[in-house]
């Protein structure tokens, strides 16, 4: 049966070897390619090619596990990798440790699984890379149609290693490695005394490393923040805009456009006196009716006018439903004033109104008693019922409390990138 890219029968080309310094048997997998064991009894480098440990190298006893196990194998992009090789490292400046899973494939080659603080990122050797000079580490470099933002800088100790490896894994112990980030995407550069290697990686969650390997264990809780770590609400700008604009369009339909706005009643009144010559006749309306509509908001708006010229005028207006006897008291009024003081101003308006919420369906009519300033000249007012009014007070309240999920989801992404920032030492990326 011919091999297949995304499964294979690894056990096939296993085979068994034997450690030349402790004789204990390990299982081989990498088909003869690799060049060093790494054995976790006697805690040796062994230099397969001349079977014989590598001379002052030792590894730490492991204090810290590795998670997941040689032999292990998980499945990226429909492709199943098995791990050969374990390593530990140390932030030789930092007490910092992280561990790297090297994983095989026959046709694919080779990944490196890097764990640390429960975060994961998967990596690929690259030969497509940006051109720069080795000691330099731009703020921002362009690779692959991205462009990362240098995150952070150190050096590299290896304390433990178990499994097969290509290269000889503490030949140029302490290389200097310098990290870019375009979150989920990370470009790291690996510079040593033998010269650089770049490599490619993407962050994958806890439970999508669980899932690879389809393992039923606990997988460790992330701590911190990692740089490659992206945001858990993806395109947050875009998101931000595009949902205030689907919300403010159709609240604007539904408050105007679909909003009947129907003035169902509108005259013009001239106050006059009572046989008394000191108030003025109350004004009986005509009857009209309130109806309901499919977009109905049962709301009922009564509005004054008007023509005040430094002058005031009030009314007392009693809305009362022929029906049912219900009563709705009003008291509506406007004030003008102008004049010149080193400018000219204006103060008040000649137009009001007053709003009735969930007003009852019927036939109504009002009774009207009008106060104007009787000290100057009587002018008409008018008086305009308007049924379903575009209430834009509503409408902007509405809006500014549809600001607050995208404003919280902004407050905790910029939180977010502050203490993922906090842990570079590039954080101004000057």
């Amino acid at each position: 049966m011919a091999e297949n890219q995304s499964t294979y029968n690894s056990n096939f080309m296993h085979r068994k070897e034997m450690c030349p310094v402790c004789s204990r048997v390990y299982t081989s997998r990498t088909r003869n390619q690799a060049a060093f064991f790494a054995c976790k009894d006697c805690l040796n480098l062994i230099n397969l090619q001349e079977n014989k440990k590598e001379k002052a190298t030792k590894f730490n006893e492991l204090l810290i596990y590795p998670f997941l196990e040689l032999g292990e194998k998980g499945t990226f992009d429909n492709v199943e990798y098995e791990i050969v090789g374990i390593i530990l490292y140390k932030d030789s400046a930092e007490n910092y440790y992280w561990y790297e899973y090297t994983l095989f494939h026959p046709i694919d080659g080779y990944r490196i699984l890097s764990h640390a603080t429960g975060h994961w990122n998967l990596f690929k050797s690259t030969s497509n890379f940006p051109k720069i000079p080795s000691t330099t580490t731009p703020p921002s470099i362009h690779s692959a149609g991205r462009n990362y933002i240098r995150y952070t800088k150190y050096f590299s100790n290896v304390l433990w290693a178990s499994g097969e490896f290509t290269y000889n894994i503490c030949k140029n112990n302490s290389p200097a490695i310098t990290e870019w980030i375009n979150p989920p995407h990370i470009l790291v550069r690996e510079f040593d005394s033998e010269g650089v290697s770049w490599f490619e990686g993407k962050y994958y969650e806890p439970k999508e490393i669980q899932k690879a390997f389809n393992s039923t264990k606990e997988f460790p809780p992330k701590k911190y923040i990692a740089g490659s770590q992206p945001f858990y609400i993806k395109y947050t700008s875009t998101f931000f805009v595009l949902f205030h604009l689907l919300f403010f369009i159709a609240l604007f339909l539904t408050v105007y456009l679909w909003a009947e706005n129907k003035t169902i009643y509108s005259e013009v009144f001239v106050p006059e006196y009572d046989s008394t010559l000191t108030t003025f006749k109350p004004i009986i309306t005509e009857p009209f009716k309130v109806e309901t509509g499919p977009f109905s908001n049962n709301g009922l708006d009564v509005a004054l006018y008007s023509n005040v010229d430094n002058n005031w005028f009030e009314a007392q207006i009693t809305l009362i439903n022929d029906d049912t006897d219900d009563e709705y008291d009003l008291e509506v009024g406007v004030e003008y004033y102008f004049g010149y003081d080193d400018g000219n101003w204006t103060e008040g308006s000649k137009n009001s109104d007053k709003f009735v919420s969930e007003i009852s369906p019927g036939t109504y009519h009002m009774v009207i008693v009008p106060y104007p300033n009787s000290s100057l000249q009587l002018i008409p007012f008018s008086i305009s019922a308007i049924q379903n009014p575009t209430i834009w007070s509503n409408f902007w309240w509405l809006f500014i409390i549809s600001l607050i999920f995208p404003s919280t989801i902004l407050i905790l992404k910029n939180s977010f990138e502050a203490d993922k920032w906090a842990d570079s030492e590039y954080q101004n990326n000057d």
